[in-house]
């Protein structure tokens, strides 16, 4: 039998007390709306054809940047600037889009961004159904 360092062993004791922990504390998602995140859909993923390596290095951009309202700011510009693009990389950068702009609870943005959503040709039932939910709670978040 292989012998498992003790710091590892702690490492993974830890672990287990802390994810058993927390499984059973209840969750409040009517206070604030949950973090979400698109995709993880890599920019030099097998499925997106890239035309140039000015799409791909916009793309990576957006996909590398860290703020939530600056992503999502430059997801929609890439919307514009690459209408053109493969559908997986439309689809992709509407996801960051619009899950961004929930997650910094830019509501009017999120409304914006719903009624474009046939850009994003290839979101499945579920994402549709999450985006629908998104900008139902976002018109009542806005008033509107």
């Amino acid at each position: 039998m292989k012998r498992v360092p003790w710091l590892y062993s702690l490492f993974i004791a830890t672990s287990l007390t802390v994810t058993a922990g927390c499984a059973n504390r209840p969750t409040t998602q009517t206070a604030s709306v949950r973090t979400l995140s698109a995709p993880a859909v890599s920019p030099r993923g097998q499925n997106i054809t890239w035309r140039t390596s000015k799409e791909y290095e916009d793309f990576l951009m957006v996909y590398i940047e860290k703020d939530e309202g600056k992503k999502a700011a430059g997801a929609e510009q890439f919307l514009e600037t690459h209408k053109d693009s493969d559908p997986q990389a439309l689809t992709s950068a509407y996801s960051i889009m619009f899950l961004g702009y929930a997650n910094v609870g830019n509501w009017a943005k999120v409304l914006e961004a719903y009624d474009h959503i046939s850009v994003a040709s290839r979101l499945t039932d579920d994402q549709k159904s999450e985006f629908r939910q998104l900008a139902a709670t976002a018109r009542q978040r806005s008033g509107r």
